[in-house]
């Protein structure tokens, strides 16, 4: 298992890929993360720095998605805010690890975003 955090996310330095388990897959797996998303080459770096600028922007569109649905008191239209939720948790949205630790790092109080988090594993 890895584990994706981040202290900041205007910060691209901040960006951390953590191994959770210890076995052969997952660290070559960490390994590679770590080079996409920081480089090995000068082309590798100038070219991480576009993911990492991609990488922000998605996340800061994320974090502005769950802060509305945390801040909504119509219902209606936090249903829609939780549906925006579940579809960036789903596997066909982009950095959906990020997304869920960001969640579980945040909002671990929250029932209603746990359960997404819990379901959009399976």
């Amino acid at each position: 298992m890895i584990r994706f955090s981040f202290k900041n996310l205007f910060d691209t330095t901040s960006i951390n890929i953590i191994l959770l388990k210890n076995e052969y897959i997952i660290i070559n797996t960490c390994k590679l993360l770590n080079d996409i998303y920081f480089g090995t080459t000068i082309q590798k770096k100038y070219e991480s720095k576009i993911i990492i600028k991609e990488f922000q922007y998605d996340l800061i569109k994320f974090a502005v998605l769950v802060g509305d649905y945390i801040n909504e008191n119509n219902t209606k239209i936090k249903d829609e805010f939780l549906s925006g939720i579940r579809e960036e948790l789903s596997n066909k949205s982009a950095y959906t690890a990020f997304k869920r630790w960001y969640l579980i790092d945040n909002f671990s109080k929250n029932d209603t975003l746990m359960l997404l988090v819990l379901n959009s594993r399976l």
